[in-house]
């Protein structure tokens, strides 16, 4: 878990995986072992606006627009090819000028799911990055509209994740401008977005309905 107190400064606590030294962010399990059961101050960070954690890696925004990440490399990147060993931890977290450096404005605004995250700019912009495979991008592909995976049966186990990575964030709607952005928590696969008429868009996995199109099932 992670929590952002009054003054700026981020504690966390769950469950560590001993393989892994960094907070995933799990819920706490008393049958769990391995698990910080008190909120530890992650002492490196300071000024912190917002936090947000995906499955198996967390971020914190600094007032100046200064994004921190840490946990698994390749989920921040979304791009498990990325230079030296992606799933190996960053441990503490460490200022990430590879994703601010692609993206036009300062982050107003950062949330995650499952395996995406979703930044809404200063100049009302929103982009995403993270693993496409659940249509959870934004882009209109999905692991499973490929005619070559129809009967892959990653498709319908729980590791479907990670077999279509973005690395670099990705434009949603080029040309409009959106006022919020929300998501549905860490073990979720979908992204609501606001325009400044106060209309709202939806992506991602919809299998229990969750993007309000009346299918069930399906990646929108």
């Amino acid at each position: 878990a992670i929590l952002l107190d009054t003054n700026g400064n981020v504690w966390t606590w769950g469950f560590v995986d001993p393989a892994l030294p960094y907070n995933l962010g799990y819920m706490l399990d008393p049958q769990i072992p391995n698990q910080n059961r008190t909120p530890q101050r992650l002492t490196g960070l300071s000024g912190i606006t917002q936090v947000a954690g995906g499955l198996d890696w967390n971020y914190a925004l600094n007032s100046d627009g200064t994004l921190y990440g840490w946990g698994l490399l390749g989920d921040m990147l979304g791009d498990i090819t990325s230079p030296g060993n992606s799933w190996a931890p960053y441990p503490v977290p460490v200022r990430l000028n590879n994703i601010m450096d692609k993206l036009p404005y300062r982050i107003a605004k950062i949330i995650t799911n499952y395996v995406i995250t979703t930044v809404l700019l200063t100049d009302g912009s929103v982009w995403t990055w993270g693993d496409n495979s659940q249509g959870t991008l934004g882009n209109g592909q999905s692991y499973l509209n490929d005619p070559s995976k129809t009967n892959d049966p990653k498709n319908y186990a729980w590791n479907f994740v990670y077999n279509l990575r973005v690395k670099n964030p990705y434009h949603i709607v080029p040309g409009k401008q959106f006022r919020d952005i929300y998501g549905g928590g860490s073990m979720s696969l979908y992204t609501y977005i606001k325009d400044t008429n106060d209309q709202f868009y939806a992506w991602g996995r919809n299998k229990t309905n969750s993007v309000a199109n009346r299918i069930s099932g399906d990646v929108v």
